[in-house]
């Protein structure tokens, strides 16, 4: 499986480091690899990081986990993205100290998918020379069929209006029950099934254990800096406005 992972880790690399509209680009700015459990999904996704922060175009990474309360909850996926972009981008830090400034109280709950859009949309189109990427591993695990809807809308409508932005989510074939919605992504989307081969699944490398699917594991990172299990508005708040 190495050959293959290396592979399919490069045509990656290829498409996040090419911009929209560039020529010879992918179309959509979602990549979405998908396959059945155990076969390595959450493996591959440490890797896409890691390569990913080798190059500076990781904003940042949410690992879904079932069992864990912070991270099964759909709603706290844009938080961390948000987070995660005050950190790394001032034109973006200003736009969203500007908006904290006018709703202080703003919270996790009260916080609408839109927010998100709001805040993309006051960007200049070319924001970095190069595309940032932000990695969802085990969306699955996430919420459920009736809650993933609406963070994904946002996260894919996101991605279409900046060129600069990609987004890479791993999951279960099927995270999604509502049909009609999925084909309206389907131009937004690049799919992958993984892993793309014919061989038995018990060949495939098996996914990490939960303890260790935090994003870097250890120490931190030139691109994110240390690793929270949590990121909350009230961090964010403290984030912006010690930097603005």
């Amino acid at each position: 499986m190495d050959g293959t992972r290396e592979s399919i880790l490069s045509e990656i690399m290829g498409w996040a480091t090419n911009r929209s509209g560039q020529k010879g680009a992918l179309q959509s700015n979602t990549y979405w690899i998908y396959g059945v459990p155990g076969i390595g999904k959450t493996s591959l996704a440490h890797s896409i990081c890691d390569k990913l922060d080798e190059q500076m175009q990781l904003i940042g990474a949410f690992f879904c986990q079932r069992d864990d309360t912070s991270s099964s909850e759909p709603r706290n996926i844009l938080p961390t993205l948000i987070y995660k972009l005050v950190e790394v981008s001032p034109p973006f830090r200003k736009v969203v100290a500007e908006r904290l400034r006018r709703t202080p109280n703003l919270t996790t709950e009260s916080m609408k998918d839109t927010l998100f859009l709001d805040f993309i949309c006051s960007l200049p189109p070319h924001l970095t020379e190069h595309s940032l990427v932000f990695v969802i591993d085990a969306l699955d695990e996430c919420g459920d069929t009736q809650s993933r809807p609406d963070v994904l809308k946002a996260l894919t409508d996101a991605a279409a209006l900046a060129p600069w932005l990609k987004i890479i989510l791993t999951s279960r074939p099927e995270p999604i029950s509502n049909v009609s919605f999925m084909v309206s992504l389907a131009r937004r989307i690049h799919h992958m099934i993984w892993p793309p081969t014919t061989k038995p699944m018990m060949t495939c490398e098996p996914s990490p254990e939960p303890s260790s699917t935090w994003w870097p594991r250890t120490g931190t990172s030139p691109c994110l800096g240390q690793r929270t299990r949590t990121s909350t508005i009230l961090s964010l708040v403290r984030t912006v406005f010690s930097s603005s």
